[in-house]
């Protein structure tokens, strides 16, 4: 009997950071008990994937309690809604509160974890999204520790993933 393999292909990726990527999301130094609310970006009004997959990354100032955590959120909208009532715009990022993000989709967690330094942290999962536009949002919820004051040290890269069915061998 002839089978089927439904192999994983990615696509193109869009980098969420303070410089280098390809949406602003300024998470350096980002305070405690703060937060930040990406520019969108644009996922298309054509056919396209609907699984992607989120990778944050992130790190805080020196000696950050185990259980120091940064919220990541997909904020999206049909270009008239919005997720929370967030502001959009397509090349600004913007302060968000800890009750949007809560009203958003909570979709990965970086924690300091088991080690209390300052190296980068990382949190990955796998979402559905139909909507044409999203943004990203980060919040920094250390009781007392800033995000790391380094240029690319948060990012949240978004990489749509859909399936690549082999033909029957």
């Amino acid at each position: 009997m002839a089978t089927q393999a439904v192999y994983e292909k990615r696509g193109t990726s869009v980098t969420f950071t303070n410089t280098g990527g390809d949406k602003l999301l300024n998470g350096k130094n980002l305070a405690a008990g703060a937060g930040r609310l990406s520019a969108f970006t644009d996922l298309g009004d054509g056919a396209k994937p609907g699984w992607y997959e989120v990778r944050a990354k992130t790190g805080w100032t020196a000696s950050p309690a185990v259980t120091d955590y940064m919220r990541v959120a997909l904020f999206s909208s049909d270009g008239t809604n919005s997720d929370a009532g967030a502001a959009y715009d397509a090349t600004n990022d913007a302060a968000l509160t800890l009750a949007q993000i809560n009203a958003a989709s909570i979709v990965c967690t970086p924690v300091a974890a088991h080690t209390a330094d300052a190296n980068a942290k990382g949190s990955v999962s796998i979402v559905w999204l139909s909507s044409r536009y999203v943004a990203v949002g980060v919040y920094n919820a250390s009781a007392t520790k800033t995000l790391l004051n380094t240029d690319g040290a948060t990012a949240i890269i978004l990489t749509p993933v859909y399936p690549d069915i082999q033909a029957a061998a």
